[in-house]
């Protein structure tokens, strides 16, 4: 009710972003030119809206290669990058991958939404490097590679947006050789926490994040103590959040 005057850009208006992201023409398009608009599913019962200036996108976005996907770039070698995942919206997974940079990266978009089959025909034909997406989405290729009714060779996989679970991880590895990579992201910070090739837990991206870990009267919760986490972004100047409650259990690793 109060977003006009919650962004501290004066140029970004609520009912304005709305008609942006409701107009399918604007798909993979930024606001304004100069704007990434990202939107939540409404799986809470309202829309969340996010946007991003340039300066926090191209540091979310490095964040993302430097610290996720620790890919070695090859201008004369491209990544060959299959997202799967929701594609049919302004949502955080597609806006990423959508961005990433076109002199590294060849990107392909799988929407979770499509009939099986397509999927599996078309992400045959185009033989990925690299996948990312849903951690549902890279769980249901596995199976399919396993029913031999995929046959790709990633050397790379990173799966966020819904839990990966200890069955899907052992799927994974059991159809690609590969121990997937999990990271933690949101609309409301793409990028905030990453697993490194130990695989033991996220490391808290805390030089652009400020994290806490609270009870239910929002004192601080001691480290393996479950609690709520409430996110303060360092980065977005155009759409600060300040001590803002994700509603995310979070247990912070005593070590």
């Amino acid at each position: 009710d109060n977003y006009d005057s919650f962004v501290c850009d004066k140029t970004l208006k609520q009912n304005k972003l709305e008609e942006f992201i409701t107009n399918p023409d604007n798909l993979g398009k930024k606001y304004k030119g100069r704007y990434q608009v990202i939107h939540t599913s409404g799986s809470t019962g309202h829309i969340g809206l996010f946007v991003y200036d340039m300066r926090s996108w191209n540091i979310t976005k490095a964040m993302a290669v430097t610290r996720i996907s620790k890919a070695k770039l090859n201008p004369f070698k491209k990544i060959k990058l299959a997202f799967i995942g929701a594609t049919d919206g302004h949502y955080a997974g597609i806006s990423l991958s959508s961005d990433a940079p076109k002199l590294f990266y060849d990107v392909r978009h799988f929407s979770v939404n499509r009939p099986i089959q397509d999927i599996l025909e078309e992400i045959t034909k185009f033989d990925p490097s690299s996948i990312c997406g849903y951690s549902s989405g890279v769980y249901l290729l596995a199976h399919e590679q396993l029913q031999s009714n995929l046959n790709i060779k990633p050397k790379s996989i990173i799966c966020s947006a819904d839990q990966l679970t200890d069955t899907m991880r052992s799927n994974i590895i059991k159809a690609f050789g590969i121990n997937p990579r999990n990271f933690y992201a949101a609309s409301e910070s793409l990028c905030m926490a990453a697993e490194c090739h130990n695989h033991h837990g996220l490391h808290l991206f805390e030089d652009w994040h400020y994290y806490e870990v609270v009870d239910s009267e929002f004192q601080a919760v001691d480290a393996g103590t479950p609690g709520s986490l409430l996110l303060t972004t360092l980065h977005n100047y155009a759409q600060p959040l300040i001590r803002y409650q994700l509603h995310d259990e979070i247990v912070l690793d005593p070590k």
